[in-house]
């Protein structure tokens, strides 16, 4: 059987869809599943990653006979962009054309779900390709104790890069702070703070090595949908201080030190156990693996193809209906 990826996770560097798509597309094979990344190619199913693909490519597959399935790690922010509103209105336009949608958490089905029209759904987390990210590697030596680590592709809002500087405040006189990612585009007043080093984008295996590294995963980021950083980093055996929103706490749980009103306060508690913190993060990873994701997301392809072919197809509405705005 043949699964077309409208995402190519080898085009680009970076960002959570990409880094989940490299995993998924080289553990699938083991289930029986062939990826192809040729839009042309004739497949059995077609995987839409959220808005990467148009209603045309669909259209063309269904009429050869293809299943579709369309993942999804995106949120809805009411009040947000006319440009996000677009994005949202183009994603259900596609749904409209998908036999099912996977939800990449429960917090996406509950925010997303109300826009969708596939006739069937999963929840499916996704997975880390545990031959990169795992306890013993290659280690980096990091200046700082603790030596923390923040990983981010975006500059956004939402990924709240300002409370780095709220963790140098609060935290120990000996805190040294590791950024992977753009933060040097996010005009933060900490980008000439002496106790953080801006590391840029790196490969996974890079990032493997600074997790491995590490004291902990500082996480601030608000509402993320089913972030893959955590779950890398946990795989890896760091522990996590983050914020207890979005999908987050679907995959770290207890397993990792939820932000409170007190950072300085959640930091110490942290920092107080880090050994048993190891111990949780490794416990909570062995539930995120590539392996075991590839295994459902085979599982769920099955269960399409089984379906029956033809059902009708939803007209859908105005965005500003659509999207109750």
């Amino acid at each position: 059987m043949k699964i077309l990826f409208t995402l190519d996770p080898y085009a680009t560097l970076g960002g959570g869809s990409r880094s989940f798509a490299r995993v998924l597309a080289e553990a699938l094979p083991s289930e029986g599943l062939a990826v192809t990344f040729d839009l042309d190619a004739t497949v059995d199913v077609v995987l839409v990653f959220a808005q990467h693909a148009t209603p045309a490519l669909l259209t063309r597959h269904r009429r050869r006979g293809a299943r579709v399935v369309h993942r999804l790690d995106e949120r809805i922010d009411r009040g947000e962009s006319w440009r996000r509103r677009l994005k949202h209105w183009r994603i259900a336009r596609l749904n409209a054309a998908a036999d099912m949608t996977v939800f990449q958490s429960d917090f996406v089905r509950s925010n997303v779900g109300p826009i969708c029209r596939a006739p069937l759904c999963r929840v499916i987390h996704n997975g880390v390709d545990s031959r990169v990210f795992r306890p013993d590697g290659d280690r980096i030596t990091l200046t700082g104790a603790p030596a923390a680590l923040h990983v981010s592709w975006s500059v956004s809002g939402g990924k709240r890069l300002d409370r780095i500087g709220e963790l140098l405040a609060a935290g120990p006189p000996g805190l040294h702070v590791y950024c992977v990612g753009r933060h040097a585009e996010s005009g933060q007043p900490w980008l000439g703070d002496p106790r953080v080093t801006l590391l840029g984008p790196r490969d996974r295996d890079e990032i493997a090595a600074l997790m491995r590294s590490a004291d902990f995963l500082f996480f601030p980021s608000e509402l993320d949908p089913c972030p893959n950083t955590p779950i890398e980093a946990m795989a890896t055996g760091l522990p996590c201080l983050y914020h207890a929103s979005g999908g987050t706490p679907e995959l770290v749980g207890d397993a990792g030190v939820a932000l409170g009103g007190r950072l300085g306060e959640d930091l110490q508690r942290l920092l107080a156990e880090l050994e048993r913190w190891r111990e949780r993060a490794l416990a909570q990873a062995t539930q995120f693996t590539g392996a075991r994701a590839a295994a459902r997301y085979a599982a769920a392809i099955k269960d399409v193809i089984e379906a029956p072919a033809d059902r009708p197809q939803c007209v859908v509405k105005h965005v500003w209906n659509l999207l109750r705005f």
